[in-house]
């Protein structure tokens, strides 16, 4: 049970890589909007979430609170903002700073919101893990982001990334993981839904059509979708084992796992840069264990 908790946080961190690549190769389909994408795949992520639910647990909708409402509403304006942003620059200029914003907030929200201690090892653990996540994103040119829209939106995304795994936090504390994961995936593909049918109409409709006439999409979709839920289930069981404080920091090495599988699923060459970065994360990792 000592090492569970780690285990866990770094599977959410592979999980969420994973659906990280594949909504690449998604999205390299330039008929597919990211926008409407987002509400396919909530969906398709609510269809995982019930039925893992079913398998192991009896459904109580008398356990959804303001709690998850609120946990919930986080997850879906960072994707909002994340999409949006999407659309107004390139994401490899955007995800560097976003995942370092959230590395280095979500802790700090987690030791001043929920009175969560730390140490000095703690906090040079969290850093290594975002300078090194930074690193790995952008081969290691570290550059002062210039002002645009794309930026900002990043940023807001980035903080409600940031509330979002303080909340839920809070939420584990009275709800299994496994029926918040399927209250948090009803309530987000409701809201990415009556996003697209008022704003994205025309839109999720073509999407629609190009995923079902595509086997491969489809297919891509559905692995993209499991990965998430069941790597959002393990996030939700790490932090009813340990303080926010570490396990959000560790969930936060996604960039290890997504350059690797970065490396043999989309050929992305890795220079030394990144192979400091990776180190770094790996150093961030054993100093928040410790």
């Amino acid at each position: 049970m000592e090492y569970l908790w780690l285990a866990l946080a770094l599977f959410y961190a592979f999980a969420h890589a994973s659906v990280s690549v594949l909504d690449k190769k998604i999205l390299l389909n330039h008929k597919i909007d990211p926008l409407a994408l987002s509400a396919i795949r909530f969906g398709v992520n609510v269809i995982i979430a019930f039925t893992l639910l079913l398998v192991f647990l009896t459904p109580k909708l008398s356990e959804i609170n303001a709690v998850i409402c609120l946990l919930s509403t986080f997850y879906f304006l960072a994707g909002l903002a994340y999409f949006y942003a999407l659309k107004t620059d390139d994401v490899s200029k955007l995800v560097p700073y976003r995942d370092a914003i959230v590395t280095i907030l979500s802790f700090l929200l987690a030791y001043v919101l929920l009175g969560e201690s730390i140490t000095t090892t703690n906090i040079l653990g969290v850093l290594a893990i975002a300078l090194g996540g930074y690193i790995v994103w952008t081969d290691g040119k570290i550059t002062i982001p210039k002002k645009s829209k794309g930026i900002m939106l990043i940023g807001i995304s980035a903080v409600f990334l940031s509330f979002y795994g303080v909340t839920a936090k809070v939420s584990i504390l009275d709800v299994h993981p496994l029926m918040l994961s399927f209250f948090m995936y009803l309530l987000v593909a409701s809201y990415f839904t009556a996003t697209n049918l008022v704003f994205n109409r025309k839109t999720l409709k073509d999407t629609g059509k190009t995923i079902l006439s595509e086997r491969k999409t489809r297919i891509l979709i559905i692995m993209a979708s499991a990965f998430a839920v069941v790597g959002s289930i393990s996030l939700f069981f790490a932090l009813s084992l340990e303080n926010a404080t570490k396990v959000l920091p560790i969930a936060g090495t996604l960039p290890l796992f997504a350059a690797i599988m970065g490396k043999r699923l989309l050929n992305e060459k890795h220079g030394k840069e990144r192979i400091a970065g990776t180190l770094l994360i790996l150093v961030g990792i054993y100093l928040l264990y410790i």
